[in-house]
């Protein structure tokens, strides 16, 4: 009879949960999310990205703060999942210039923070994402954007449609 050690099966799984979601075994929970997020958005049918996540989700603490969210980020899912952004428009009756100004991060574009919610909610519902995930992460984004303007940039902020 062998006495070797071998990993359990859950320490396999764990690892090859990591390297589906594309993480390093160290990653925390609002990481695990995020990449969770984003593969789901892009293979909603995929069972073993679901798996990796409820297994990963119970083992990984949430100590990290949470992260940025960009426009760009938002954009690439939208542009690899093949949707227009007409297409939320219609769906969303958001206008195409503040879905842009979200995109592009246009900060002097944006509307007030109170449509931006409801508009960032919206717009990750249409990917497929979490909306309070992503909500959340634009504008804690946004609120350390904010942070490093210069005064006169920050006048800035608030709804002005481009012409």
């Amino acid at each position: 009879m062998s006495s070797e050690q071998t990993d359990t099966p859950m320490e396999q799984d764990t690892a090859s949960f990591y390297k589906l979601l594309d993480l390093p075994e160290e990653a925390g929970l609002n990481e695990v999310k995020s990449a969770y997020q984003v593969l789901q958005a892009l293979e909603p049918d995929n069972k073993q990205i679901e798996n990796a996540y409820d297994t990963l989700k119970t083992i990984t603490t949430g100590s990290e703060p949470m992260p940025f969210i960009s426009g760009l980020f938002l954009k690439k899912i939208r542009t690899k999942l093949e949707i227009e952004l007409e297409d939320i428009t219609a769906t969303t009756k958001i206008m195409e210039y503040a879905l842009t100004a979200i995109e592009n991060e246009d900060y002097e574009a944006l509307p007030p923070e109170v449509f931006l919610k409801g508009f960032l909610g919206n717009y990750a519902k249409c990917l497929n994402l979490d909306p309070k995930f992503i909500t959340s992460g634009y504008l804690n984004k946004l609120a350390y954007v904010k942070t490093k303007q210069t005064p006169e940039h920050k006048k800035g902020f608030g709804f002005k449609k481009k012409s």
